[in-house]
């Protein structure tokens, strides 16, 4: 193998790493906010376990921030008026870091 076929496939190899990591982080995130959810909603515990499933399984191929924030503000304010989508857009961004934290240091 040549150098430019070690570098590919180092490449390749990193590139695959990275996305395996970003979906466990996306995935972590959405449970953990599929909680923080369920709190505000007052769920009980066999309640939180299917929205969080739910929740999770709907999300999984999306990566979309702002169809998330929409649907949470939708669930949420009629629950909790004083909810913003901007609080809801910061509590994303403070689990994605967090959980993205954790992939890498693979927790």
């Amino acid at each position: 193998m040549d150098a430019f076929s070690e570098r590919e496939a180092a490449f390749e190899k990193r590139m695959e790493l990275e996305g395996a990591l970003r979906f466990k982080a996306l995935a972590r995130r959405n449970r953990r906010i599929a909680l923080w959810a369920a709190e505000r909603l007052g769920l009980g515990p066999g309640e939180t376990e299917a929205y969080v499933r739910a929740f999770v399984d709907s999300e999984i191929e999306r990566d979309d921030d702002e169809a998330l924030t929409s649907r949470l503000h939708a669930e949420l304010t009629p629950r909790d008026p004083e909810l913003s989508a901007h609080r809801i857009r910061r509590r994303l961004s403070e689990e994605r870091l967090a959980c993205e934290r954790e992939a890498l240091q693979g927790d």
